[in-house]
Protein backbone atom coordinates (compact mmCIF):
# COMPACT_ATOMS: atom_id res chain seq x y z
CA UNK A 1 0.00 0.00 0.00
CA UNK A 2 2.70 2.24 1.05
CA UNK A 3 4.59 1.35 -2.11
CA UNK A 4 1.62 2.69 -4.51
CA UNK A 5 1.38 6.11 -2.93
CA UNK A 6 5.21 6.62 -3.37
CA UNK A 7 4.78 5.50 -6.84
CA UNK A 8 1.64 7.85 -7.41
CA UNK A 9 3.60 10.70 -5.59
CA UNK A 10 6.40 10.11 -8.43
CA UNK A 11 4.44 10.26 -10.88
CA UNK A 12 2.00 13.01 -9.95
CA UNK A 13 -0.97 11.64 -11.02
CA UNK A 14 -3.19 8.29 -10.31
CA UNK A 15 -3.10 6.12 -13.43
CA UNK A 16 -4.35 3.10 -14.78
CA UNK A 17 -1.78 0.35 -12.79
CA UNK A 18 -2.58 3.03 -9.59
CA UNK A 19 -6.34 2.22 -9.99
CA UNK A 20 -6.05 -1.45 -10.82
CA UNK A 21 -3.70 -2.21 -7.39
CA UNK A 22 -6.10 0.23 -4.90
CA UNK A 23 -8.83 -2.04 -6.43
CA UNK A 24 -7.25 -5.16 -5.31
CA UNK A 25 -6.33 -3.78 -2.20
CA UNK A 26 -10.33 -2.54 -1.52
CA UNK A 27 -11.75 -6.20 -2.36
CA UNK A 28 -10.53 -7.25 0.64
CA UNK A 29 -11.15 -6.12 4.38
CA UNK A 30 -9.05 -3.17 4.79
CA UNK A 31 -8.08 -2.57 8.95
CA UNK A 32 -6.86 0.60 10.28
CA UNK A 33 -5.65 -0.59 13.70
CA UNK A 34 -4.20 1.20 17.20
CA UNK A 35 -1.08 0.20 16.54
CA UNK A 36 -0.45 0.69 13.06
CA UNK A 37 2.24 3.89 13.18
CA UNK A 38 0.78 7.44 12.04
CA UNK A 39 2.48 6.90 8.56
CA UNK A 40 0.79 3.16 7.65
CA UNK A 41 -2.51 4.68 8.83
CA UNK A 42 -2.16 7.72 6.71
CA UNK A 43 -1.15 5.79 3.95
CA UNK A 44 -4.76 3.89 4.24
CA UNK A 45 -6.27 7.15 4.62
CA UNK A 46 -5.04 7.96 1.38
CA UNK A 47 -6.01 4.76 -0.44
CA UNK A 48 -9.39 4.66 0.88
CA UNK A 49 -9.52 8.72 -0.83
CA UNK A 50 -8.18 7.52 -3.80
CA UNK A 51 -10.79 5.04 -3.88
CA UNK A 52 -14.04 7.04 -3.23
CA UNK A 53 -12.43 9.79 -6.10
CA UNK A 54 -11.74 6.85 -8.95
CA UNK A 55 -15.34 5.46 -7.73
CA UNK A 56 -14.04 2.05 -6.66
CA UNK A 57 -15.81 -0.31 -4.33
CA UNK A 58 -14.23 -0.90 -1.05
CA UNK A 59 -15.71 -3.99 0.15
CA UNK A 60 -15.31 -3.43 4.09
CA UNK A 61 -13.31 -0.86 6.06
CA UNK A 62 -12.44 -1.95 9.41
CA UNK A 63 -11.44 0.32 12.70
CA UNK A 64 -9.38 -1.54 15.51
CA UNK A 65 -9.42 0.69 18.56
CA UNK A 66 -8.96 3.76 16.24
CA UNK A 67 -12.21 5.67 16.08
CA UNK A 68 -12.62 8.62 18.26
CA UNK A 69 -15.87 10.48 16.72
CA UNK A 70 -17.68 11.29 13.96
CA UNK A 71 -19.78 13.61 12.42
CA UNK A 72 -21.76 14.04 8.96
CA UNK A 73 -18.69 14.90 7.22
CA UNK A 74 -16.39 12.93 8.44
CA UNK A 75 -14.80 10.19 10.65
CA UNK A 76 -11.80 11.10 13.12
CA UNK A 77 -9.08 8.55 14.61
CA UNK A 78 -7.61 8.56 17.43
CA UNK A 79 -4.54 9.06 15.53
CA UNK A 80 -5.54 12.34 14.61
CA UNK A 81 -6.22 11.87 11.08
CA UNK A 82 -10.07 11.65 10.08
CA UNK A 83 -11.72 10.06 6.94
CA UNK A 84 -13.78 11.98 4.73
CA UNK A 85 -16.92 11.09 2.67
CA UNK A 86 -16.06 7.91 1.31
CA UNK A 87 -18.69 7.65 -1.30
CA UNK A 88 -18.14 3.74 -2.10
CA UNK A 89 -17.75 1.90 1.12
CA UNK A 90 -19.90 -0.78 1.45
CA UNK A 91 -19.36 -2.15 4.97
CA UNK A 92 -17.68 -0.22 8.14
CA UNK A 93 -16.83 -2.66 11.15
CA UNK A 94 -15.85 -0.13 14.53
CA UNK A 95 -14.15 -2.05 17.55
CA UNK A 96 -13.18 0.38 20.28
CA UNK A 97 -10.33 -0.64 22.78
CA UNK A 98 -11.10 -2.43 26.26
CA UNK A 99 -12.90 0.14 28.93
CA UNK A 100 -14.87 2.00 26.07
CA UNK A 101 -18.34 2.24 25.62
CA UNK A 102 -19.87 4.43 22.89
CA UNK A 103 -22.57 6.59 23.60
CA UNK A 104 -25.17 7.87 22.00
CA UNK A 105 -23.87 10.40 20.22
CA UNK A 106 -20.91 8.03 19.06
CA UNK A 107 -23.73 6.18 17.24
CA UNK A 108 -25.53 8.85 16.00
CA UNK A 109 -22.23 10.64 14.17
CA UNK A 110 -21.83 7.34 12.64
CA UNK A 111 -24.97 6.92 11.22
CA UNK A 112 -24.86 10.71 10.07
CA UNK A 113 -21.88 9.90 8.45
CA UNK A 114 -23.63 6.83 6.92
CA UNK A 115 -26.20 9.24 5.33
CA UNK A 116 -23.89 11.38 3.52
CA UNK A 117 -22.20 7.61 2.18
CA UNK A 118 -24.55 7.07 -0.31
CA UNK A 119 -23.35 3.56 -0.96
CA UNK A 120 -22.89 2.31 2.64
CA UNK A 121 -24.62 -0.88 3.53
CA UNK A 122 -23.97 -1.80 6.67
CA UNK A 123 -22.53 -0.27 10.49
CA UNK A 124 -21.14 -3.17 12.53
CA UNK A 125 -20.25 -2.56 15.93
CA UNK A 126 -18.03 -5.63 17.12
CA UNK A 127 -17.08 -5.98 20.79
CA UNK A 128 -18.52 -2.55 21.57
CA UNK A 129 -20.76 -1.65 24.75
CA UNK A 130 -23.73 -0.02 23.32
CA UNK A 131 -26.16 2.66 24.31
CA UNK A 132 -29.41 0.47 25.15
CA UNK A 133 -31.32 2.73 22.64
CA UNK A 134 -30.85 5.30 20.32
CA UNK A 135 -33.56 8.42 20.14
CA UNK A 136 -35.29 7.76 17.34
CA UNK A 137 -35.72 11.31 16.23
CA UNK A 138 -31.88 11.59 16.00
CA UNK A 139 -31.74 8.87 13.41
CA UNK A 140 -32.05 10.31 9.64
CA UNK A 141 -35.08 9.45 7.96
CA UNK A 142 -33.00 8.68 4.29
CA UNK A 143 -31.79 5.55 6.21
CA UNK A 144 -35.05 4.53 7.94
CA UNK A 145 -36.49 4.39 4.45
CA UNK A 146 -33.23 2.72 2.79
CA UNK A 147 -31.64 -0.80 3.15
CA UNK A 148 -29.18 0.52 5.51
CA UNK A 149 -28.24 -2.04 8.46
CA UNK A 150 -26.74 -1.54 12.10
CA UNK A 151 -25.82 -5.08 13.72
CA UNK A 152 -23.68 -5.73 17.40
CA UNK A 153 -22.75 -9.01 16.70
CA UNK A 154 -21.93 -9.54 20.12
CA UNK A 155 -26.04 -9.02 21.64
CA UNK A 156 -26.71 -10.97 18.24
CA UNK A 157 -29.06 -7.98 17.03
CA UNK A 158 -29.79 -5.51 14.44
CA UNK A 159 -30.67 -1.60 15.39
CA UNK A 160 -34.64 -1.26 14.27
CA UNK A 161 -34.18 2.65 12.64
CA UNK A 162 -37.62 3.39 13.48
CA UNK A 163 -37.92 2.95 17.68
CA UNK A 164 -34.34 3.22 18.12
CA UNK A 165 -34.19 -0.28 19.86
CA UNK A 166 -31.66 -3.05 19.82
CA UNK A 167 -34.04 -6.48 18.20
CA UNK A 168 -33.19 -9.80 18.51
CA UNK A 169 -32.13 -11.29 15.00
CA UNK A 170 -35.38 -13.01 13.98
CA UNK A 171 -35.50 -12.95 10.48
CA UNK A 172 -33.57 -14.84 7.93
CA UNK A 173 -31.39 -12.26 6.55
CA UNK A 174 -30.18 -10.49 9.37
CA UNK A 175 -29.61 -14.29 10.71
CA UNK A 176 -27.92 -15.14 7.58
CA UNK A 177 -25.73 -11.81 8.21
CA UNK A 178 -24.93 -12.24 11.74
CA UNK A 179 -23.96 -15.93 10.70
CA UNK A 180 -21.54 -14.58 8.08
CA UNK A 181 -19.57 -13.05 11.05
CA UNK A 182 -17.50 -15.69 13.26
CA UNK A 183 -19.13 -16.70 16.27
CA UNK A 184 -17.70 -17.35 19.89
CA UNK A 185 -19.00 -18.69 22.73
CA UNK A 186 -16.29 -17.47 25.12
CA UNK A 187 -16.11 -18.45 28.94
CA UNK A 188 -15.49 -14.85 29.93
CA UNK A 189 -18.86 -14.08 28.22
CA UNK A 190 -21.32 -12.78 30.43
CA UNK A 191 -24.90 -15.57 30.71
CA UNK A 192 -26.75 -13.11 29.17
CA UNK A 193 -24.34 -13.43 25.99
CA UNK A 194 -23.75 -16.27 25.96
CA UNK A 195 -27.84 -16.91 26.05
CA UNK A 196 -27.93 -14.88 22.82
CA UNK A 197 -25.36 -16.67 20.67
CA UNK A 198 -26.96 -20.18 21.55
CA UNK A 199 -30.55 -18.58 20.63
CA UNK A 200 -28.81 -17.02 17.11
CA UNK A 201 -27.54 -20.44 16.40
CA UNK A 202 -31.01 -22.35 16.89
CA UNK A 203 -32.60 -19.78 14.96
CA UNK A 204 -30.09 -20.35 12.26
CA UNK A 205 -30.38 -24.25 12.35
CA UNK A 206 -33.63 -24.74 12.37
CA UNK A 207 -33.86 -22.22 9.14
CA UNK A 208 -30.78 -23.92 7.66
CA UNK A 209 -28.96 -20.96 7.42
CA UNK A 210 -25.11 -21.90 7.07
CA UNK A 211 -22.60 -21.24 10.16
CA UNK A 212 -19.34 -20.23 8.58
CA UNK A 213 -17.43 -19.91 11.74
CA UNK A 214 -18.35 -20.96 15.35
CA UNK A 215 -15.22 -20.70 18.71
CA UNK A 216 -15.34 -22.61 21.64
CA UNK A 217 -13.30 -20.61 24.30
CA UNK A 218 -12.78 -22.75 27.36
CA UNK A 219 -15.81 -24.17 27.40
CA UNK A 220 -15.47 -27.23 27.31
Amino acid sequence: MFAILCIMERAGEIDDDIKKNVREICSDVLIIRDNDNKLIQRSTVQVLDIASKCDIQIDDLYMVETFSKADKDNIVLRSGLSLGNLSTVIKIGVTTEEGRKLTEEDVIGLLLYAEQSKGLRELWFRNCPLPETIHPNSIPISLKTSKFKVFSPSSRSCLDLYSGQWIKADDVDTITKLCSDPLTIAESDSESQQRSTIELLEKASSRDIPIRNLHLYKNI
